[in-house]
């Protein structure tokens, strides 16, 4: 018996309190209750910019984040 399972990817904005992370904003009742998800914790554009600010920029932002997302050198707090 052959399992099919759908490929779902979704960003959902949420922060951490308690021990837990909440949603920013609704979540789709397409993700059942219950359903075992994967978080991926990456830093936020403001956080980003404020790990460079001052920071004059001497070559091309896309190329210098393109680097930075293959090398997944994002800083870390």
């Amino acid at each position: 018996m052959a399992v099919r399972l759908k490929k779902r990817r979704e960003v959902i904005e949420a922060i951490y309190e308690g021990g837990v992370f909440r949603p920013l904003k609704p979540i789709r009742p397409s993700i059942p209750e219950g359903t075992r998800v994967r978080l991926i914790v990456k830093p936020s554009v403001k956080e980003l910019l404020d790990a460079f600010e001052g920071v004059e920029a001497k070559e091309d932002v896309d190329e210098v984040f393109s680097e930075l997302r293959r090398r997944e050198a994002w800083p870390r707090r």
